[in-house]
């Protein structure tokens, strides 16, 4: 149903006529601060955003150049903030605006996303921004329709509202609300380039400059690449050590895959290697039939089928837009290609020389201010190592407890926070309220370690006896914590309940590490 929605030409009529998956949508509240109408778009918005599994209802201001944002709009879980400068000849505009936006953020926590036409760059403090350019660059002439603006409430065309629509309701507003894509897959053949590698030869093929560069930025802001393709793995290297006029190298790709193995069994196995859903990959092919085997395969995985409009369906592909590029996307990245060594020097060395080489770290860290976001992200997202599904926000967090984060360190790479710990001493035993490991740090023979030295810290620094509660809940993926809780407690888990066990003596590792700070 997605191919639908991000076809490059459709019609409000198509758009009210279709019917998307409408089960299980997350209902979210809008409100809308405009000087034009944006009425028009709701039910159109509402079908997009159906496709990310979101339904919303909008609150509207007044038509307000001044922008005072007053009125008894909803708290929304988004503002919009919805704005044609062309109503203003004032040249100090901008500052002003500004000034208006910094108003609003003191008066909300919740995003902001100011949607503007009549500018061609703005950026703000305290807001996402977002504009028309690229439509107006397409629709050229037909994108206003000043004759219907005075009944419209907007100067703005149909076709224009049609596909801003498009834009806000597929690129924009899930990222807001929905966990964003962590990985890109691609065929090659006809998809990074035109042309056939093992027909074409390494001077035949024409590289696809345009998705190329969308798939660079993409890597820059922390998706991780990687490519699958029916080719031989020398020539697809040799491929891209000699076309210097590749926006992509091969460095670029945290994950190298040419052979005929089936392309399913290949993704599988590199979402293993990455340490991902298979739920959060985009596989990107020319192939209708691979697409469609990838399809049967791997139903959670989400596939985009390269035609002649490409780049503007990737552009638009739901949960793919990234904000902001945190110090964790960037540590995701290089610790990916590092866990790829790291599995040969597994492969190669026993137990003890693996950890005499990587010479790991752990550090503990109780209540440190600076590490509060990245641990509210990781329990937010984590799902193989989780204990309670807490989900918890800032406000969640009661004056009792205590958040124990956990860095992960090697001769490799620094994983960052890969761990965190909600804690709270209850009537003297220790309570862990939430425990989260990052699918990243899994696998490294560290888990018993990590977790039973948290422990101590926290039976310490709360003062509890060695008694330890623990708040488990069975869930679709976290087995693997499951697993781990009932090898620790010696105790088998049936259900949702406190379990009761005794803080353990576990004998340290001399090539491991630990500081506690």
């Amino acid at each position: 149903m997605i191919d639908f929605f991000l076809q490059k030409s459709l019609s409000r009529l198509e758009i009210l006529k279709s019917n998307p998956d409408k089960t299980l949508l997350k209902t979210i509240h809008i409100n809308v601060y405009r000087n034009h109408a944006f009425e028009s778009m709701e039910t159109m918005l509402n079908k997009f955003l159906a496709v990310s599994g979101l339904q919303a209802s909008f609150s509207y201001s007044d038509y307000d150049d001044s922008f005072n944002f007053s009125g008894n709009l909803e708290n929304a879980d988004l503002n919009i903030v919805w704005i044609d400068f062309s109503h203003y000849k004032d040249s100090n505009i901008i500052v002003w605006f500004q000034e208006r936006i910094r108003h609003l953020r003191q008066h909300t926590a919740k995003p902001i996303l100011v949607y503007y036409i009549g500018l061609k760059d703005l950026k703000l403090e305290g807001a996402v921004t977002a504009n028309s350019a690229n439509i107006q660059q397409t629709l050229k002439e037909s994108f206003y329709d000043y004759e219907k603006a005075e009944y419209s409430g907007t100067n703005l065309s149909a076709k224009a509202l049609v596909k801003i629509a498009q834009e806000l309701g597929l690129k924009y507003i899930p990222s807001f609300f929905k966990t964003p894509l962590k990985a890109v897959m691609v065929d090659l053949d006809n998809t990074l380039y035109k042309g056939i590698l093992g027909e074409d030869g390494i001077d035949g093929v024409i590289p696809n400059q345009a998705f190329q560069c969308q798939l660079k930025t993409l890597k820059d802001e922390g998706v991780l690449l990687a490519f699958v393709s029916k080719n031989e793995y020398e020539d697809a290297r040799k491929l891209f050590e000699q076309r210097k006029d590749f926006v992509l190298k091969w460095d670029d790709f945290a994950s190298h895959h040419a052979s005929w193995e089936s392309k399913a069994v290949a993704i599988e196995r590199i979402t293993k290697q990455f340490n991902i859903g298979l739920d959060s990959v985009l596989f990107v092919d020319d192939n209708p039939g691979e697409i469609q085997c990838v399809n049967q395969g791997l139903p959670e995985v989400h596939t985009l089928l390269a035609d002649e409009d490409l780049c503007y369906k990737f552009d638009l592909y739901p949960l793919l837009k990234r904000y902001q590029r945190t110090q964790e996307d960037i540590l995701r990245q290089s610790d990916i290609q590092a866990s790829q060594k790291r599995q040969l020097l597994r492969d190669a060395l026993d137990t003890e020389a693996y950890f005499k080489d990587l010479k790991m770290s752990l550090s503990f860290y109780l209540d440190k201010k600076e590490h509060f976001e990245r641990a509210l992200q990781l329990m937010n997202k984590a799902n193989q190592f989780i204990f309670s599904f807490k989900r918890y926000t800032t406000d969640d967090i009661k004056n009792d407890q205590h958040i124990l984060t956990i860095q992960l360190k090697d001769r490799l790479s620094d994983s960052g926070i890969i761990g965190v710990m909600v804690a709270s001493n209850m009537r003297n035993c220790l309570k862990i309220d939430e425990l989260v490991i990052s699918c990243r740090a899994l696998g490294r023979q560290i888990e018993t370690l990590m977790l039973n030295a948290g422990f101590q810290y926290l039976e310490k620094a709360l003062k509890t006896t060695n008694d330890l509660l623990i708040d488990f809940v069975i869930g679709p993926r976290n087995r693997p914590a499951q697993t781990w809780l009932e090898a620790y407690t010696q105790q088998e888990i049936t259900g949702n309940r406190l379990v009761r066990t005794k803080l353990r003596t576990i004998e340290t590792n001399p090539f491991v590490q630990l500081q506690f700070l």
